[in-house]
């Protein structure tokens, strides 16, 4: 069996003939056919392989998004703990503290803790630009060249 490459050359090349009328309808037609059956295999298996490949990139975001939310966990563990243990030192006394392997400095900042919803008055307006895309498709549909965009043609698999 051939490649998809091949195929299509091969789609190609009896195009050709047809047009230049060098081979007789049998021969084409039988040709035809073989051709476009190992096409409907190949773009059959060539499919196969985009849903396997997507079920793989979508089975690795969801890894990530799991592997986040343990990081996230992890970080806020570790700054409770280390919150803990700054307040039982503070409450002991210390303000430096130093062990074999590690020196604890307590000091005073003004680290914003959010712990409830803020009201709109003590809220920024925040706005971000974004691409029109409605309207850069218009203006490619209507003929105007873009230096920062073009229409290309896809293809939707299902």
């Amino acid at each position: 069996m051939d490649n998809i490459f091949e195929i299509s050359n091969m789609y190609h090349y009896i195009l050709d003939m047809i047009e230049n009328g060098e081979e007789d309808d049998d021969f084409l037609l039988d040709n035809w056919e073989l051709v476009e059956g190992e096409l409907q295999e190949k773009v059959d298996g060539w499919l196969y392989i985009i849903k396997t490949k997507k079920t793989e990139a979508d089975a690795l975001a969801e890894e990530i998004k799991r592997l986040q939310g343990r990081k996230k966990s992890l970080e806020r563990e570790q700054l409770r703990m280390k919150n803990i243990l700054g307040k039982i030192l503070t409450g002991l006394g210390y303000d430096k503290f130093k062990t074999l392997k590690h020196t604890l400095y307590s000091f005073k900042s003004d680290k914003l803790d959010i712990y409830d919803s803020v009201p709109d008055e003590y809220k920024v307006e925040y706005t971000a630009k974004k691409n029109d895309e409605a309207k850069i498709k218009e203006a490619l549909a209507s003929g105007k060249k873009l230096p920062f965009a073009r229409l290309v043609n896809s293809f939707s698999a299902r």
